[in-house]
């Protein structure tokens, strides 16, 4: 059932949002940057390809239109997941001169923001997962859809999929997966395991992985040794039947699990939550606002989530 704010809560709720965070949600007046401002926002389109949803604030405060409000273009949103959104007309208040027009008529804004969006383009990992899962892999909760793929530079599959009943005695720590390529700029986090602290990276990326410990030896629970049987298997083109077909699945996610969307963010982003990350080597500064995130309510109570007029 979609579940409603009331209108009071709302205002509250979104002005602590956008107005106590960070200074970047507030260079746009409708607070749209307080979650497209993330890199590696991304959506995965029917077609497999993908819809980059990120704005670095630097880029757009520096850009020609920084003057211009985000809904003053994309007009027609008014909740989350956006959905009505009318087709960008750039000659309704703007761009009126004949010049413009017949500049426009050759001028596409397919990639009109690439310039001020980042995003991996190729991350060489060898799980069995990535096999046949893409490198942003989430498209079938369309509330949250972005939000999830965005971790894909953060965490490994496991850190969120595994079957916690299986293990339920499991720390973490972080793995580093190198030559990974960005469009735009690097972003995510590098852990120096000298000065056991996260930086920012470059080509080396370092994510979240969950560890076991058995009669004082550490392992890695991620999936490595079905790499090259699960590449055999999906060379070898579809499956005789459903039924084998489910075997095979149920092989290859035997240690995989699915969380439930409703506690997707609250599960680590809370005071006690599954990662310590002053543990992990954030900053005592970076580990407070992971734990004080404000989605996680949005996430875990709505369906659909108006944007109040006061922000409009």
């Amino acid at each position: 059932m979609m579940n409603k704010l009331s209108g009071y809560s709302v205002v509250l709720i979104l002005y602590y949002f956008i107005f106590s965070s960070s200074p970047s949600y507030a260079t746009e007046d409708a607070g749209c940057l307080f979650c497209h401002q993330y890199p590696g926002l991304v959506r995965l389109q029917k077609n497999g390809s993908l819809k980059n949803l990120h704005i670095d604030p630097e880029f757009y405060r520096k850009s020609s239109h920084a003057e211009l409000g985000c809904e003053d273009c994309h007009k027609g949103i008014n909740k989350i997941p956006h959905v009505g959104a009318n087709e960008i007309n750039c000659t309704s208040g703007c761009h009126q001169s004949k010049e413009d027009q017949a500049l426009l008529k050759q001028t596409t804004l397919k990639n009109f923001h690439e310039n001020q969006q980042s995003v991996i383009t190729r991350m060489p990992d060898q799980t069995s997962c990535k096999v046949c899962h893409p490198v942003y892999p989430h498209s079938k909760q369309p509330f949250i859809r972005a939000w999830l793929n965005m971790h894909t530079g953060y965490l490994i599959c496991e850190t969120c999929h595994l079957k916690k009943e299986k293990y339920p005695d499991v720390s973490y720590q972080w793995v580093t997966t190198k030559h990974v390529a960005f469009k735009g700029k690097s972003f995510g986090s590098y852990f120096d395991p000298d000065k056991k602290h996260t930086q920012s990276p470059e080509s080396s990326l370092s994510r979240i992985v969950p560890v076991v410990t058995a009669n004082g030896i550490e392992r890695v629970l991620v999936n490595f040794e079905d790499t090259e049987k699960a590449r055999a298997f999906l060379a070898a083109g579809p499956v005789s039947s459903k039924e084998n077909r489910e075997v095979a699945m149920a092989y290859y996610h035997r240690d995989i699990g699915k969380m439930n969307v409703a506690t997707v963010c609250e599960t680590c982003h809370t005071q006690n939550g599954l990662l310590d990350f002053i543990a992990l080597g954030f900053t005592k500064e970076r580990a407070n606002v992971l734990i004080n995130t404000n989605i996680n309510s949005i996430v875990s109570e709505y369906d659909d989530f108006y944007i109040p007029h006061i922000f409009k």
